[in-house]
């Protein structure tokens, strides 16, 4: 009897596991944790970008990261809130990020984040995500 239970497990096990030998191209450096800097870079009225600013503030800001499979994790986790993104989908260096609203009331909630985030520089330890008048650095968790 103990046999036959062993054998259905791993019968399961193995039918819904599932290979991964590679990042999908689109996502190829962005799968990962990354880490707020707490740096801005803001457009200046005449379209030219400013300086990259410190935020001094005493907030602390999740780690963000983008899992392999196309979801949004905050400190490892999937937050169902009405103005967080809980997954995205990448092309042609844009990240369109979506957000799980099931189940939730957000009619009275006005959402400043935009759904495209332009990849403006992203290697081994920095992300930059350009929006349309403010650029944020991350850099790779350790």
């Amino acid at each position: 009897m103990k046999s036959y239970i062993f054998i259905f497990i791993l019968t399961f096990m193995f039918q819904n596991c599932k290979k991964v030998t590679s990042e999908p191209s689109s996502n190829t450096g962005l799968v990962g944790k990354w880490s707020f800097s707490y740096e801005i870079q803001n457009k200046n009225a005449d379209g030219n970008w400013g300086q990259w600013t410190t935020i001094n503030t005493l907030v602390a800001v999740p780690i963000m990261e983008f899992t392999i499979d196309g979801k949004i994790l905050y400190n490892g986790k999937i937050v169902k809130e009405c103005c967080t993104y809980s997954s995205y989908l990448v092309k042609e260096n844009t990240i369109f990020a979506n957000k799980d609203l099931s189940g939730l009331d957000c009619s009275l909630v006005k959402c400043g984040l935009l759904p495209e985030w332009k990849i403006f520089i992203l290697n081994k330890e920095i992300l930059e995500l350009e929006l349309p008048y403010q650029r944020t650095r991350y850099f790779r968790a350790k």
